[in-house]
């Protein structure tokens, strides 16, 4: 259930017996847990649990909604040899470029929809480092498929083409900020977003 008020948003689940709700307003996110009768309970959350929670419990829309918000997500760059000033972030193809984006690299298998060869929404196509198209229609971003999709991607960049493709983006990530772009419209259910994790530990490494 999504109830809003003003500029404020809840989204609630569970019974009677047991219920919870995230709540935002003003870009902060508070999560409620009420059980049977007792004193409702609330702990003031980020944004990663908050997306956590909303794609547990497959409040989908709401992803969206978020995702589609300033469109861009920022990873702290772990990596002692770039300023900490440096971000690797994971974004929609389909943003304008930011200041901030450095290197915007496409890591779709497939060119994405409605954009065209030359109009510079990013720098360099690397499919190479993309999964494989078996897997990706297997996947097809079912969320309750994300976490063995994730497995199974990460074993395809371990070997072979992929490994060679993904150390060389990660030396791009040591030399400055690199965007990874995705025409997928929930980035957290993303290819791209698994990516960035991978990337992010081998810079902390």
């Amino acid at each position: 259930m999504t109830c809003a008020a003003g500029n404020s948003v809840s989204f609630a689940t569970g019974s009677s017996e047991e219920h919870e709700a995230l709540h935002e307003s003003g870009g902060a996110w508070t999560l409620w847990h009420w059980r049977g009768g007792g004193t409702p309970w609330s702990r003031v959350v980020d944004l990663e649990v908050a997306r956590a929670w909303l794609l547990r419990n497959e409040q989908f829309d709401a992803l969206a909604l978020i995702e589609d918000g300033p469109g861009t997500e920022s990873l702290p760059d772990p990596s002692a040899s770039v300023s900490g000033a440096s971000r690797l972030r994971v974004a929609r193809v389909y943003d304008a470029r930011s200041e901030h984006d450095g290197q915007r690299l496409l890591v779709d298998r497939l060119w994405p929809r409605g954009i065209g060869r030359d109009s510079g929404q990013f720098d360099r196509w690397l499919k190479e480092v993309a999964p494989s198209t078996e897997l990706r229609r297997w996947y097809g971003h079912q969320p309750e498929r994300l976490a063995e999709f994730s497995s199974r991607y990460r074993e395809e960049l371990s070997e072979g083409e992929p490994a060679r493709h993904l150390g060389a983006l990660v030396e791009s990530a040591r030399s400055g900020p690199v965007t990874l772009v995705t025409a997928t419209k929930v980035l957290s259910l993303s290819a791209a977003r698994v990516l960035a994790e991978a990337v992010g530990e081998h810079l902390s490494r």
